[in-house]
């Protein structure tokens, strides 16, 4: 990847979008379901106040929320890591470059979600998908999937094998969040 801007990433693609319909925040709105506000015990939808206290600022525990992030490109997930990293106070973010390596490090930490590309050498995110799927330990992890391709078909093979969605490359910004 070539560099950075405020609003985005060069190489794979533009990095910039909105913070209610984000990958992230459409997760975050799932998550919320799982972990309401703590005075109230209900959640908060939509917004970023609501977002923002299933990631860790007003959640009952105040622990960061674990999110593992698989890509085969390294140069995407560095663009990821350096986006994020205003969120390291609320995340706690790992990224890696193979479903195998996801699925150890899922084996030895819990996370609150996963965010994995499709399209992998080897095990692609499917695979990943399935195996998370099938493991009493990860089986209620959200999955979001991300490609570059732009096929309806693959979003619903994504939903129908578990997916919490499926969001397509260039990823904005705010898809993030």
């Amino acid at each position: 990847m070539s560099g950075s801007t405020e609003t985005g990433l060069q190489g794979e693609g533009t990095v910039a979008a909105n913070l209610s319909t984000g990958v992230i925040g459409r997760l975050c709105l799932f998550l919320l379901s799982r972990f309401p506000d703590s005075g109230s015990g209900t959640t908060s939808r939509g917004n970023a106040a609501g977002i923002l206290t299933i990631l860790g600022e007003g959640n009952v525990s105040n622990v960061k929320k674990r999110v593992l992030f698989v890509d085969d490109e390294a140069g995407f997930l560095s663009g990821l890591r350096r986006m994020l990293r205003r969120q390291e106070r609320v995340w706690d973010m790992t990224f890696l470059q193979s479903a195998d390596a996801a699925m150890e490090e899922v084996g030895k930490h819990d996370y609150d979600a996963i965010v994995s590309d499709i399209n992998m050498p080897g095990k692609d995110g499917f695979a990943l998908l399935k195996e998370l799927q099938t493991s009493r330990h990860t089986e209620d992890v959200p999955v979001v999937m991300l490609t570059a391709g732009r096929d309806d078909d693959l979003k619903c093979l994504a939903l129908n094998l578990g997916a919490t969605d499926l969001v397509d490359k260039p990823i904005h910004r705010d898809d993030l969040l």
